[in-house]
């Protein structure tokens, strides 16, 4: 009899439902990273130059799946044709809201965010009359991003990612859009 109930227990026991897996936040939910990459940067009528991105982030983990993150991001543009030279940088302040499609371990993540671009640089030529003097704006921005978080320990993450930029240039010279490939390096605590 008792070899009939232990098989029964043991046959109710397998059937009955997995526990759920505990949804507890990352210990350390604030990363400070620094972003290095490379992009382009275009006008309204065409690609006004390749150039390195640099900057640098805080992120706050608020959810297991979700993050808010502020930050400082300069990317350079340089493009040399026959007659004309574009040169300059585009500096955005942002803040950004990212979905993390799994809460721990490997984790990609999509987003997007808002903020300010402030743009400074020069258009040259060899033949034309153009004035060589700094051109500067400012305009808002909005973007979306996708990348791949991936840990490297329990502090360090690194963070591929894409990010395309929408500007709403003053005028024709400024850019309105940036696109820019990188990696991000970041320290959890």
């Amino acid at each position: 009899m008792s070899l009939l109930l232990a098989s029964l227990a043991a046959s109710l026991l397998a059937q009955a439902p997995p526990a759920p897996a505990p949804t507890t936040r990352d210990p350390r939910p604030i990363t400070i990273s620094v972003d290095v990459g490379g992009g382009s940067t275009w006008d309204d009528e065409s690609r006004i130059g390749d150039g390195a991105a640099i900057g640098g982030s805080v992120t706050y983990r608020f959810h297991p799946r979700w993050s808010f993150a502020a930050g400082v991001e300069r990317q350079e543009h340089d493009r040399r044709l026959p007659e004309l030279r574009f040169t300059g940088h585009t500096t955005f302040v942002t803040g950004q809201i990212a979905y993390h499609f799994t809460s721990r371990g490997v984790s990609p993540y999509a987003g997007g965010g808002f903020g300010g671009a402030f743009y400074k640089g020069d258009l040259t030529s060899s033949r034309l009359d153009i004035s060589a003097r700094p051109r500067s704006s400012q305009s808002t921005v909005a973007y979306g991003l996708a990348g791949v978080e991936i840990p490297a320990g329990r502090r360090f993450v690194i963070a591929p990612d894409l990010r395309v930029y929408f500007l709403q240039p003053q005028d024709d010279f400024a850019p309105w859009s940036a696109i820019r490939v990188g990696v991000k390096a970041g320290f959890r605590f």
